[in-house]
């Protein structure tokens, strides 16, 4: 999953009030959404408490299962705790039903998200156009200054 896709999945977390699991690492909290399981995207708070994508590397559970992260997604989970039957569970839990159908409040609640990331990105583009206005004034001021 790029960048782009993880800060809009942590976006829309936050819009709705998503809230993350966590699993104890030798390395800190792994906050998780959904089932834990290989393709899960992880993530770990900042000194801000904001979430970012996990890095690299291999975490160490308080149980012993060891999980690979990659590119802040599980990509290998050794459970020597747990059954690897478990494991085959939780990697399907995450999928759609088979026939594709989602629910008319599931669809409605996508189109609320999607209209808040559209508000987003029209205040991002807002703020973008402000700067390139204060950027010219600025140049203006600074050309005046040198005449």
């Amino acid at each position: 999953m790029s960048d782009v896709l993880r800060k809009c999945k942590v976006k829309l977390a936050r819009l709705l009030k998503v809230d993350f699991s966590a699993i104890e690492t030798d390395k800190g909290p792994l906050q998780y959404d959904g089932e834990l399981g290989i393709g899960t995207d992880v993530y770990i708070l900042n000194d801000v408490g904001e979430m970012q994508p996990a890095p690299d590397g291999t975490y160490q559970a308080e149980d012993g299962t060891l999980i690979e992260v990659t590119d802040g997604c599980i990509s290998d989970m050794d459970q020597e705790a747990a059954g690897e039957e478990e494991m085959e569970e939780e990697k399907g839990a995450n999928s759609l039903p088979e026939d594709g159908e989602v629910s008319v409040k599931d669809y409605n609640q996508l189109v609320e998200i999607v209209n808040d990331l559209v508000a987003e990105v029209s205040n991002l583009s807002e703020l973008a156009e402000s700067n390139e206005e204060l950027k010219k004034k600025i140049d203006k001021q600074k050309k005046r200054s040198q005449n």
